[in-house]
């Protein structure tokens, strides 16, 4: 089908490496240690394969333009390859984090760059969302169904991220896939991609309230309401969400509870936090400077009485704090400043110009910034690459948009 597609090859190679990688991340889930390997090379030479791809893309450009996102991205490669070597870092490690960097510089540095025809990325972002959706819909359906009712997961949880982006492009388009794309992220079992949405939410709901009525909205808000609350009720009545572990949930994180317990709570994160600190006050110059690339550190986790010790661990959950351990608190000031100023002008230059909802414009803002929220849970941010594709996307447009009114 994807033949009779008028699409850069690039892009479709990017539809089938995401529509496969949901199946070959089930050998993860499913905890098959046998082909554990699989996985992890799949992820490397997709990684490896797209990068030079960009390479090549990029060499056949007429000319290369380079944003301030792009030039600190080349930059944080640089310190993190020369502050890894400096460190004595493991130099497997230090070249696995400065090639993620080196990925997703490629990728942004080319989709700034590259010149696309609107039909060519609304293609791409139609095409994905529905190979997405049909993928998660088959993998969780059969989880729900036959893998977890004959005990070969334990606890389902599914990276779910990459739905938001159906989630947003058939906002408007098609509502009811757009609903379908919510309710798989629900039955991921992702609690990051659904506080993700949430924000996204109420980033529609002022796009939307900049553009039409309020009592609209409000209808809108109180029938997407009473559609979730009957999900949730259907999904409590038939078990397969479990009220007493949300109240047990609910009683490690509430401060006024004798449960209290935020290292309970945070499935291991709190721990990492600490052993994060830990390790760098043996160095005072990594808070300022950071461990560079390939760092690894020591921590215990502990469930109850027994006590889980990590020697050599890698990468903190949190992207924010894995940022500031390997480049230090300069870099990461720095870093996510220029992010968030960056998200932040793009957003109210279009509630200035008023410019629709499901225009490709806010369609990749929005995913784009839904993604990078997501990384305040987990270690995405230079694992993503849909992050940094619509990031420049966004920023892309911005430029022509601002060109054309300047004519």
């Amino acid at each position: 089908m994807m033949n009779a597609i008028r699409m850069d090859p690039l892009f479709k190679l990017v539809i089938i490496l995401y529509t496969i990688s949901l199946p070959v991340g089930m050998i993860k889930i499913f905890h098959l240690n046998r082909l554990s390997s699989l996985y992890i090379n799949f992820l490397y030479i997709s990684m490896l394969l797209l990068s030079a791809i960009f390479v090549y893309k990029c060499l056949k450009l007429k000319k290369i333009n380079l944003d301030i996102l792009s030039i600190f991205l080349i930059f944080i490669f640089i310190y993190g390859l020369i502050m890894g070597m400096i460190m004595q870092n493991d130099l497997n490690d230090v070249f696995i984090d400065s090639g993620r960097i080196l990925f997703v510089f490629l990728a942004y540095l080319y989709f700034f760059n590259r010149r696309f025809q609107e039909h060519e990325l609304d293609d791409f972002m139609r095409y994905l969302s529905i190979s997405l959706l049909i993928v998660y819909s088959l993998v969780i359906a059969f989880s729900y169904v036959y893998a977890i009712p004959k005990g070969m997961i334990g606890y389902f949880s599914i990276a779910s991220q990459r739905l938001i982006l159906p989630l947003i492009y058939f906002y408007k388009k098609n509502p009811k896939l757009s609903a379908l794309s919510f309710v798989l992220i629900l039955f991921s079992g992702k609690r990051g991609v659904v506080v993700s949405v949430l924000i996204m939410a109420g980033i529609l709901f002022v796009i939307q309230l900049n553009r039409f009525r309020f009592r609209k909205q409000f209808i809108n808000i109180m029938i997407g309401i009473v559609i979730l609350s009957i999900l949730l009720l259907t999904l409590i009545k038939t078990g397969i969400i479990d009220v007493n572990i949300l109240l047990n949930r609910w009683e490690y994180l509430n401060p006024w509870s004798e449960k209290f317990d935020l290292r309970i709570a945070s499935s291991g994160r709190v721990e990492e936090l600490i052993g994060v600190f830990t390790s760098m006050k043996e160095d005072d110059i990594s808070y300022l400077l950071g461990a560079g690339n390939g760092y690894s550190y020591r921590f215990d986790y502990i469930v109850g009485s027994e006590v889980f010790s990590y020697e050599n661990y890698r990468n903190a959950h949190i992207s924010m704090i894995n940022f500031f351990m390997l480049y230090g608190i300069l870099n990461a000031i720095i870093f996510y400043s220029l992010i968030l100023s960056n998200y932040k002008k793009k957003y109210l230059y279009g509630l200035k110009r008023k410019i629709k909802v499901d225009s490709l414009f806010n369609i990749s803002l929005l995913v784009s910034f839904g993604l990078f929220v997501y990384t305040f849970f987990v270690y995405e941010l230079f694992q993503e690459a849909l992050i940094w594709i619509f990031l420049a996307a966004v920023n892309k447009q911005y430029v022509e948009m601002k060109k054309s009114e300047r004519k």
